[in-house]
C-alpha cells in the first residue's frame, strides 16, 4: 500500500526528483523510476527473485519479467534485458540511489505528514 501511495505522489508532482548539482535533468526520470519501483514492489512484496539468468527464458519467473510483462499488458514496449539492465547496470547506479534516497525520506514521514 506505502508503494501505491508514493507511486500516485510521484505522478501526481507532490514528490520530487532529488536536485543534484550541475547536472542536466533526465527526462525519462519518472519512467525509470516507476519501473524501478515496480521491480522492487514484485519482489519485495510477491517474493520474485529481482532477476533471472538471462539465458532461462522458462520456469521461475523473476521482478524483471513481472515488470516487462506488465508493461506489455498495457501496451507498452519494455522487455525484461532493459528492466534487468536498469535494475543491475553501474551506468544506472545514481538514479536507483536517487530513488532509494526519496523512499527513504518518504518513509520517515508518519501519514499524519510529521518526520519520525
Amino acid at each position: 500500500f506505502a508503494l501505491r501511495h508514493f507511486v500516485s505522489e510521484l505522478i501526481v508532482g507532490k514528490l520530487s526528483r532529488p536536485k543534484l548539482g550541475h547536472r542536466p535533468r533526465s527526462k525519462d526520470w519518472g519512467e525509470k523510476a516507476l519501473i524501478l519501483l515496480m521491480a522492487r514492489m514484485a519482489n519485495t512484496e510477491y517474493g520474485l527473485s529481482p532477476t533471472r539468468n538471462d539465458e532461462s527464458k522458462r520456469g521461475r519467473s523473476s521482478a524483471c519479467d513481472a515488470v516487462a510483462e506488465a508493461f506489455s499488458v498495457c501496451g507498452l514496449d519494455l522487455d525484461f534485458a532493459r528492466v534487468k539492465n536498469l535494475c543491475t547496470h553501474k551506468d544506472h547506479s545514481r538514479i536507483r540511489d536517487e530513488l532509494f534516497r526519496l523512499i527513504s525520506k518518504w518513509d520517515s514521514i508518519s501519514p499524519n505528514g510529521v518526520e519520525g
